[in-house]
């Protein structure tokens, strides 16, 4: 699964003021940050991808546990990521999202 997302950054975004047309950011997510909600049988659990839940497949990881936060791949979660570590990829996935809502919206 691949999520590509261009925005078109202004100075205000950085500075409170526009000024002028910065650049374009691309950001190519080849994995996705999810929180697993529950386990299944068959190496299957429902996923939470920020409020978006989903089943993946748990066969590459060794001991999943409910609220583990993991990065999906095709379907596959392919690796645990630490709790801190995920919440600060949160962040600024949160932070990409607002800035092109903002964008949108203007």
């Amino acid at each position: 699964m691949y999520l590509n997302v261009e925005m078109n950054i202004k100075e205000e975004h950085l500075t409170g003021g526009y000024t002028g047309f910065l650049g374009v950011i691309r950001i190519m997510c080849l994995a996705v940050l999810a929180q697993l909600k529950e386990i299944k049988e068959g190496n299957i659990a429902v996923a939470d991808f920020g409020g978006l839940t989903q089943e993946i497949r748990l066969d590459l990881l060794e001991e999943p546990k409910i609220d583990d936060w993991v990065l999906v791949h095709t379907g596959y979660a392919i690796q645990v990521v630490d709790e801190k570590e995920a919440l600060e990829m949160k962040k600024v996935l949160d932070e990409v999202a607002a800035i092109n809502e903002e964008m949108d919206n203007a």
